[in-house]
């Protein structure tokens, strides 16, 4: 039985829905856990279990700075057999320190991904300083990579984002390999009001760009940032219920994961964004089915 279909909770899993109707959405946030995430204080099990009964995938940023253990790397195989789709990125020693494949973190982290059922896109994050100067040699990289796997590229450059040559050259490479291109609308969270300290850091640390709406494969990764307050992202969010509905349409799989400033109601704005989508009302989701009395945040 799927862990997604547990009995015990009541849980309908955001994919298994999603699979009755043809779509292929996949639900998540940046991590599987967080200290203020009050339903995996009150369930059992381990912090990504808990997380997984609610989610079908997650940013995997833990791979961005270190990569696990075995016995840790197991005990997430072991959710993956389960439908699990984890959405990788590849270590920053890779993408960051200008390693690419000559170093021992690419090898670890692909035989690494080896171990897994299907996974989500593995995300490919190219620092600020990464510009138009630089597309022959992502271009070099995503041509060694295995087929066994998807991708998806974020950039950060302005260079890709003014609609030139150079911009087009990126999305045509993309597209010719078969790549995602990583969306990241950080538009809310740069017209919130600077006035506490997570909105603050979140600012400094996020990219300011503008966001540019493009498919360049069968799958799409959006990862949206906003106020806890779903009612003060329907300006920011409502296009993209059109558009993530035309795509699904399209048959293509679309990963959306929620972030807010401190990302402690990351999963209240990830169910608030599931329901925009698919239509599906109150009531009819696992994080408000698990426990409707005490409360998930």
């Amino acid at each position: 039985m799927s862990a997604f279909l547990n009995p015990i909770y009541l849980i309908t899993s955001i994919h298994f829905f999603n699979q009755r109707q043809n779509m292929a959405l996949f639900m998540g946030c940046p991590m599987w856990q967080h200290p203020d995430w009050l339903f995996q204080k009150q369930l059992s099990g381990s912090k990504l279990s808990t997380y997984a009964q609610f989610f079908d995938s997650v940013e995997g940023n833990t791979t961005f700075y270190s990569l696990p253990k075995a016995d840790v790397a197991k005990s997430w195989q072991d959710i993956a057999q389960m439908g699990f789709q984890f959405s990788f990125k590849f270590p920053r020693a890779v993408t960051h320190d200008g390693h690419w494949q000559n170093c021992a973190d690419y090898e670890q982290f692909m035989t690494l991904m080896q171990g897994f059922g299907e996974l989500g896109p593995i995300q490919i994050q190219l620092p600020n300083r990464f510009d138009g100067h630089h597309l022959g040699q992502l271009e070099t990289f995503l041509q060694q990579l295995p087929a066994t796997f998807r991708y998806s590229v974020e950039v950060r450059h302005l260079d890709f984002f003014d609609k030139s040559i150079t911009e087009q050259s990126l999305n045509r490479l993309l597209a010719n390999c078969g790549v995602g291109r990583t969306l990241f609308d950080t538009r809310a969270l740069f017209h919130m009001p600077a006035d506490s300290p997570e909105v603050v850091d979140g600012q400094r640390k996020k990219p300011k760009v503008p966001l540019h709406v493009i498919s360049t494969a069968n799958h799409v990764v959006v990862r949206y940032i906003g106020p806890a307050r779903f009612s003060e992202n329907q300006k920011w969010f409502s296009p993209w219920v059109a558009k993530i509905q035309e795509w699904l349409a399209q048959g293509k799989d679309v990963y959306l994961f929620a972030h807010t400033p401190d990302n402690a109601m990351a999963p209240q704005l990830a169910l608030d964004m599931q329901q925009a989508i698919t239509g599906m009302g109150e009531g009819h989701s696992a994080l408000e089915q698990a426990l409707p009395q005490q409360g998930l945040f």
